[in-house]
């Protein structure tokens, strides 16, 4: 024997997790979001690349104006975002990421995933 205190691993915790009901979370847990980056998201509705100077200016005049990225994209509400003249088509892009109904293609082996607009529809010849 090594006389070294014994590890307790991953394998118990996940035991101990384990006999929790499905959708189980504990009483004072932090929320979890799962959002697109603003400027991906003015990106989509400008149909512009993410590094363009369009997209630039409107992220620039939406943190100037709801002072940071997160309170675009979890706190202003749809009033709020329509009051500052924001482009509905963002608007809508902004409230779908907080429900995560923007479809993602997924990345792989360092390419990053894309978010999608829409469905692309397939043309006859």
């Amino acid at each position: 024997m090594c006389k070294k205190s014994l590890i307790i691993g991953v394998e118990n915790r996940v035991e101990q997790l384990a006999g929790n009901p499905k959708g189980f979370k504990i009483k004072n847990a932090k929320p979890f979001y799962k959002l697109l980056p603003l400027h991906e998201i003015i990106s989509l509705a400008c149909g512009n690349n993410m590094q363009s100077k369009t997209v630039w200016n409107v992220y620039n005049f939406l943190i100037e104006r709801f002072e940071s990225e997160f309170n675009v994209l979890l706190d202003a509400s749809k009033e709020e975002l329509m009051r500052a003249n924001v482009d509905d088509k963002l608007i809508d892009l902004i409230l779908k990421n907080r429900e995560q109904k923007i479809k993602v293609k997924p990345g792989y082996d360092g390419v990053y995933g894309v978010a999608e607009m829409g469905e692309k529809q397939a043309t006859l010849v």
